[in-house]
């Protein structure tokens, strides 16, 4: 699959269109929110493909990449429905994640 092929669910793409419609954002941005759930949905297979061992940390990095990309489409799909509450929920959850990405980088052994 080509890096530059999106695969989107239809919920995806109908969150992704209202939020285009109803907020006037750029068509960049729009693009660059499909690319990152495309990104995650095959960051996330490649994962479990390549699982020939289910060790601590793959179970880990799958559990966020699948939990990111729910909460992604489901910050999306709090904005078409209006719910800035589960939107700024989803939106935290996100900046947590990245977090907790960060510090895995930082310290991929810890604690061993």
């Amino acid at each position: 699959m080509s890096k530059d092929t999106v695969h989107l669910m239809q919920y995806e793409i109908e969150s992704l269109e209202w939020v285009a419609a109803n907020f006037g954002v750029d068509d960049e941005v729009i693009q660059g929110f499909g690319l990152s759930l495309n990104a995650l949905g095959v960051l996330y297979m490649a994962v479990v493909e390549d699982a020939s061992e289910y060790r601590e940390g793959r179970i880990v990095m799958l559990g966020l990449l699948n939990h990111t990309h729910h909460l992604l489409a489901g910050g999306l799909a709090a904005l078409q429905s209006g719910n800035g509450i589960v939107w700024s929920a989803c939106l935290r959850g996100l900046i947590e994640v990245y977090g907790a990405t960060v510090l895995i980088r930082k310290r991929p052994d810890f604690p061993s």
